[in-house]
C-alpha cells in the first residue's frame, strides 16, 4: 500500500489531518519534524539554532530516503521539505503526494501564537509567510493532489483527503495494470 505524505506550509494542518487519517486508513502516522526532534534529543529551534537550517535539512532528507522504504504510512512533512528535489524523489516511491493548501492570512492565524517555529522569528510573521509561499509554490505544484484548507475543520480536511489519496491509488494501479501486457 503506497503512503500518504502531506506536504503544505506550516499551520496547513498536516499534523492533525495526518493523525485522522492514518487512523481511517489504519496506518501508521509519522511527523517528520516529531520524528527528527525525538532522534536528536532537541527541538526544531534548538537544532536551527545550533547547527543552522542546512544541518536540519540533511537530516530531513535522511528521514525521508528512510520512510520511502516502508509502507502504510501517513508521513506529516516539515513545511520546508518541498524544498529538496531529493525529498520529492522519496516521496514518490513509494507514495501519493498530498498538498494541504493554505492562504497566507490563515497560516498567520494558525501560527501566530506559536514560538517553535524557527523560519517565523522575527517582527512581521505574516511577511516571511507571504515570501515563503511565494518561494515554494512552484514547489507545492508538484503534487499529485491538493485540498484548500481554508475555513475548513479538520474532519472536513481528512475526508477530502483520503478520497483524493484513494482516487491517485486507483490511478497509479489502472497505469501499471495497461502497461503490464507490454
Amino acid at each position: 500500500m503506497k503512503n500518504l505524505v502531506l506536504v503544505g506550509f506550516m499551520g496547513s494542518g498536516k499534523s492533525c489531518v495526518g493523525k485522522k487519517a492514518a487512523q481511517e486508513l489504519d496506518f501508521q502516522f509519522i511527523d517528520t519534524d516529531e520524528l527528527i526532534e525525538r532522534r536528536m534529543g532537541k527541538t526544531i529551534n534548538d537544532i536551527f539554532t545550533l547547527y543552522g537550517e542546512t544541518f536540519f535539512r540533511d537530516l530531513e532528507k535522511h528521514v525521508m530516503r528512510e520512510l520511502a522504504g516502508r509502507s502504510r504510512l501517513v508521513i506529516a512533512t516539515g513545511g520546508g521539505s518541498v524544498i529538496a528535489d531529493e525529498n520529492w524523489g522519496s516521496w514518490r516511491r513509494n507514495g501519493v503526494i498530498i498538498l494541504l493548501q493554505t492562504d497566507a492570512e490563515t497560516a498567520h492565524q494558525r501560527t501566530r501564537h506559536l514560538n517553535h517555529r524557527p523560519l517565523l522569528q522575527g517582527t512581521d510573521a505574516l511577511v516571511k509567510i507571504k515570501v515563503l509561499l511565494a518561494q515554494r509554490a512552484g514547489r507545492y505544484a508538484k503534487a499529485d493532489a491538493v485540498v484548500d484548507t481554508v475555513g475548513k475543520t479538520c474532519e472536513e480536511v481528512v475526508a477530502l483527503v483520503i478520497k483524493k489519496y484513494e482516487e491517485q491509488v486507483a490511478i497509479s494501479a489502472r497505469g501499471k495494470s495497461s502497461t503490464k501486457g507490454k
